[in-house]
């Protein structure tokens, strides 16, 4: 099932963009970017959540001023905390390994320059987790596909030069935490 949704999200993403790109080419739609994303994990049962800076990666194709495709891509960061269950001290530690989406953009234009938009889509996330206690320590990789969406706002600094800065909740499926990132992203248009 996991490797039914993870190649129906790649699959779609390339169909989408390569169909945006063709379709779009000539009216400096296409973009590319790159910054950093703060993301939070919580789960259920665990009173302290997980927090850390990594890296992202865009691009996307705009095919009018209110609609567009957008794919994300971010890695890394690392974040421990120590808790109590059942008596018991744990020490755990998550380590965001992938972050993959795939999104239909939706924008209002604001000014010529300044836009809102929202996002809604499918992410896969893939990170490591470990724990410690008294009875030892393990340590395991979990990866899940769910539903996402997001609001941002961006700024074209130039025609070819745009900020990005935006919201996502990547777990709006039936899941026991919740993943979000705030990203601050500088792309450019061709």
């Amino acid at each position: 099932m996991f490797k039914k949704s993870l190649s129906a999200l790649a699959v779609g993403s390339v169909v989408a963009l390569s169909l945006g790109l063709s379709a779009a080419a000539s009216a400096n739609s296409a973009y590319i970017g790159a910054g950093a994303s703060m993301w939070n994990f919580s789960v259920d049962g665990i009173s302290d959540d997980f927090s850390a800076t990594g890296f992202t990666l865009r691009g996307g194709v705009d095919y009018n001023e209110y609609l567009g495709v957008e794919i994300h891509a971010a890695f890394g960061g690392s974040d421990s905390n120590s808790f109590r269950t059942s008596g018991i001290n744990v020490d755990s530690e998550f380590e965001l390994d992938m972050l993959f989406s795939s999104f239909i953009k939706g924008k209002l234009p604001i000014t010529s320059e300044f836009r809102a938009f929202g996002l809604a889509g499918i992410s896969y996330l893939k990170g490591t987790e470990s724990i410690s206690s008294i009875y030892g320590s393990y340590s395991a990789s979990a990866d899940d596909t769910n539903f996402a969406a997001g609001l941002g706002v961006e700024y074209d600094i130039t025609p070819n030069f745009t900020v990005t800065g935006d919201v996502i909740r990547h777990s709006l499926d039936k899941s026991d935490y919740d993943f979000d990132t705030f990203s601050l992203v500088g792309s450019y248009r061709f």
